[in-house]
């Protein structure tokens, strides 16, 4: 089929899902008012400026001042940033934001029910070694403060948010041949806060998920080794303090995207493991994954879901499915393979009412280990990333209407 005729495919499906996109910048499900001619109503990424500092594995988050990218560096160069950025909506210009008090790449970034935000753990510098450093940053005065520090130094681990308002971290990775299987958690509202060791996972596991159900409890999902990958769950309730053990996953993973989706269940999409039988591709061990998933708790079961149209991969832990509207999810970027194995442009839609993934509009520039968050007004942000020759990138990218 040409890629021409592969377009008009994809509009058409848009079409049947009525999608159509609002002058106030969020996704609708409407009757559809896209022209016949199969526009998506003026949609498109475009860029917003460069970043200050080139940086791949940093993180997004929206608080009080706006939007905020935090820390990220070098993964291949073993450097890690100290630098924030604020980006302004109006201007699609960044400014330099609070620095942090220590550098750090792939952390994990979490906003408190009082408006903080919390950087936890990941890199200083040296390749897979990880930080016990957290700092809070508070919106009313825009610094950074120390923050007790964790029991143990972790990259390539997970922070939820629980429903008590605690903070919940586990699994990463301390150095690169030591992999971590316990948990700790901590009350920021405490005057004089502390992390408590928790009992540990089962196994150790790095570059998972973790993502709070709906009752309130944790489910723990994938990860491994950067030689493995696991099909493990593990669930944990915080009120016992108890881990069970869940059905696993059809096929082991690491570095994949996932969301708790609209009715509860929870979507795991792509990722990667190690070469398997059969398997066999040139100058790497590992295959990337189109295969989606999607986990019941009431049944406590695993179903195949829509497999993407382009197998990708993260390599971070905690990756979004972006959320949209009435149940539908994004996936952007990520690494391919065979070529172009620095990343890709691609962007497609998961569209609950077809039960398969979309495609839409390219990202101007291709990246993996990149950022992205969902704008208040229903926009897409995508910053930074590694791009061609593993670099990382200055790039930044919006969906938005125009």
């Amino acid at each position: 089929m040409r890629k021409g005729s592969q377009l008009l495919w994809a509009l058409s499906a848009l079409l049947c899902l009525g999608l159509v996109f609002s002058s106030k910048g969020s996704l609708e499900a409407e009757k559809p008012t896209v022209p016949a001619s199969g526009s998506l109503a003026g949609w498109q990424w475009a860029d917003v400026g460069d970043l200050n500092d080139a940086r791949e594995l940093p993180r997004l988050a929206t608080w009080a001042g706006g939007v905020i990218i935090v820390g990220g560096g070098s993964e291949m160069r073993a450097t890690a940033l100290d630098t924030t950025e604020i980006f302004d909506r109006q201007t699609h210009k960044w400014r330099p934001g609070p620095q942090l008090r220590h550098a750090r790449r792939d952390a994990e970034v979490v906003k408190l029910n009082d408006g903080r935000l919390l950087a936890i753990g990941g890199s200083e510098g040296p390749t897979r070694t990880g930080s016990p450093y957290v700092e809070a940053m508070d919106p009313t005065s825009n610094t950074w403060a120390e923050f007790p520090s964790m029991s143990d130094a972790r990259i390539g681990h997970t922070a939820v948010l629980l429903q008590d308002g605690r903070l919940f971290v586990a699994g990463g990775q301390s150095r690169p041949d030591t992999y971590l299987a316990t948990a700790e958690i901590v009350d920021p509202r405490d005057s004089h806060p502390h992390w408590k060791p928790v009992p540990s996972m089962k196994e150790p596991r790095s570059v998972h998920h973790a993502r709070l159900l709906g009752d309130g409890r944790v489910i723990v999902i994938g990860g491994g080794t950067d030689s493995s990958a696991t099909d493990t769950v593990e669930i944990f309730d915080p009120k016992t303090e108890v881990w069970k053990s869940a059905a696993s996953m059809k096929e082991p993973r690491w570095g994949f995207a996932s969301a708790v989706m609209a009715d509860g269940r929870v979507m795991v999409a792509g990722g990667r493991v190690p070469a398997r039988k059969a398997a066999t591709l040139p100058d790497d061990k590992l295959v990337i994954l189109r295969g989606v998933e999607i986990y019941d708790p009431a049944a406590d079961s695993w179903s195949d879901g829509p497999v993407l149209n382009t197998a990708r991969t993260m390599g971070l832990p905690n990756v979004d499915l972006i959320k949209l509207k009435n149940g539908r999810l994004l996936f952007v970027g990520g690494r391919s393979y065979p070529a172009p194995y620095h990343g890709v442009a691609s962007a497609e839609m998961f569209a609950p009412t077809l039960n398969r993934w979309v495609m839409i509009p390219k990202l101007s520039t291709a990246r993996s280990y990149q950022a992205s968050i969902l704008l208040p007004g229903g926009e897409i942000l995508v910053a930074g990333g590694r791009g061609p020759q593993f670099l990382p990138l200055k790039k930044a990218e919006c969906f938005e209407k125009h």
